[in-house]
């Protein structure tokens, strides 16, 4: 709407950039080397919003990852279905800690469903 209809978005031009389409042509053409990882590797770094003061970025391991999961698949067990049946309603963006450990992560880990809300403003 602002781009297209009340063309609000100026013209520009980024030397040496490469659409999207372009970079997944040339790397459909070459193979993933895949690399070791240790439990100890950095997986994730969490942008946090300084809720509490300022703005940083949390260093989370694949060992934090799966401590953190196995902990909430614990507490959210007796709620669920031997056949993870159920569907989980996401409100929150998935870039938001909590999306992202307890929506995405444990959903995922768990065999569940998510439905992703995209609110207007949020």
């Amino acid at each position: 709407m602002v781009k297209y209809v009340k063309k609000l978005v100026p013209a520009y031009h980024l030397p040496h950039a490469h659409s999207f389409k372009h970079a997944l042509k040339r790397g459909a053409a070459l193979s993933l080397d895949q690399p070791k990882i240790d439990i100890e590797d950095l997986a994730v770094l969490q942008y946090t919003g300084g809720t509490t003061g300022i703005s940083k970025g949390a260093q989370l391991s694949h060992r934090n990852l799966i401590a953190h999961n196995e902990m909430i698949a614990h507490w959210f067990k007796p709620l669920l279905t031997e056949k993870s049946q159920e569907i989980v309603i996401t409100a929150l963006p998935m870039y938001h800690i909590f999306a992202l450990s307890v929506n995405l992560t444990l959903m995922y880990y768990s065999g569940l469903r998510i439905f992703s809300l995209r609110i207007q403003g949020i």
